[in-house]
C-alpha cells in the first residue's frame, strides 16, 4: 500500500520522502568501476554482517529514483532488470529477489531511451535487503546503496523506529523535527541516522535548518504506525536558475 501527501516548502533544493520498510538501514559498499569517487558509500552507526544463518536464496533490493533532472530511470543488477518498467522520479516500488554474489556484480542504472546513465558494482548478501538511491541533479550525481537489516526486537507496541537518509547533495545542515521534539540534529548530505523510538500516532514532520524554528520542508501529518519501521530521506528537487523549488513527499508501504 502507497500513499503520497505533498506540501510546499522554503529554502533548500530538497524533497522530503518517507518510506516504511520491514528492516532496519546500514549502509553497504558500493564503489564505481572506473572511479571510486564517482560514487558513493553512504556512512552508517554500524557496519554491515552477513546474516549468520538464512534459507533465503535471494538478496532483495529496491530502487529509489531521487534524481530529478533525468526522468525515469530502471536499475538493472547483473544484467537483470529490478522490477517491470520505469521508476519515475522520488518513485520506489518495493524490493525484488535479485541474485546474491559474494563478488562485485555489474550495477547499471538507464535511462528511459536505454542510454547508461551510471555504471558500477556490488556485492549482495543472500538473507539480506538494500535500499539504492540514484540521487543529485545536473552533474552532481551520486548512487547510495543502503543495507537493510532487520531490527532483532520489534517495536514496543504503541511505538514504532524511525532514520534519517540525506540523500540530497543540496541540503543544508537540518534537524529532524518529530511532533515537535527533535530527534536527529545537523545532518548534512550523506546523514545515515540509527533508528529510535517514537510514539505511533499522526504528527507533523519537520526538517528544519539546522539550530533554528525556520522550517526548510515538512511532512504535515505523517502517520507512524504502532510496530512500524521507518526511513525519511531528503532528496533535491528540481532547480530553475538559483531558484529552489521545495515539496515534501510522504511514502507507506506495507
Amino acid at each position: 500500500m502507497k500513499t503520497l501527501t505533498k506540501t510546499a516548502g522554503l529554502f533548500a533544493a530538497i524533497t522530503i520522502g518517507l518510506f516504511i520498510t520491514s528492516c532496519s538501514k546500514q549502509s553497504a559498499d558500493i564503489s564505481d568501476e572506473v572511479s571510486v569517487e564517482d560514487s558513493l558509500v553512504i556512512s552508517s552507526p554500524t557496519t554491515e554482517t552477513p546474516p549468520s544463518s538464512t534459507t533465503d536464496t535471494y538478496a532483495h533490493v529496491q530502487f529509489i529514483n531521487a534524481n530529478p533532472s533525468l526522468g525515469p530511470l530502471t536499475l538493472y543488477v547483473a544484467g537483470v532488470q529490478n522490477g517491470a518498467g520505469l521508476n519515475l522520479y522520488g518513485e520506489e516500488r518495493g524490493y525484488y529477489n535479485t541474485k546474491p554474489s559474494f563478488i562485485r556484480e555489474p550495477v547499471v542504472i538507464k535511462s528511459a531511451t536505454g542510454s547508461t546513465v551510471k555504471s558500477t558494482s556490488s556485492g549482495f548478501y543472500a538473507g539480506q535487503y538494500y535500499s539504492l538511491f540514484y540521487a543529485g541533479e545536473k552533474n552532481n550525481q551520486e548512487a547510495i546503496l543502503v543495507a537493510d537489516n532487520k531490527p532483532a526486537n520489534a517495536p514496543a507496541a504503541g511505538t514504532a523506529l524511525i532514520k534519517f537518509v540525506n540523500a540530497a547533495p543540496a541540503s543544508p545542515l537540518l534537524d529532524v523535527v518529530v511532533n515537535n521534539t527533535v530527534i536527529f540534529g545537523r545532518q548534512g548530505y550523506k546523514a545515515n541516522t540509527p533508528y529510535v523510538t517514537v510514539s505511533a500516532g499522526t504528527y507533523p514532520i519537520k526538517f528544519n535548518l539546522y539550530n533554528t524554528s525556520t522550517t526548510a520542508t515538512s511532512i504535515p501529518a505523517a502517520v507512524i504506525q504502532s510496530g512500524k519501521v521507518y526511513t525519511v530521506y531528503t532528496r533535491d528537487d528540481i532547480q530553475t536558475g538559483n531558484k529552489v523549488v521545495v515539496t515534501s513527499d510522504m511514502f507507506a508501504i506495507e
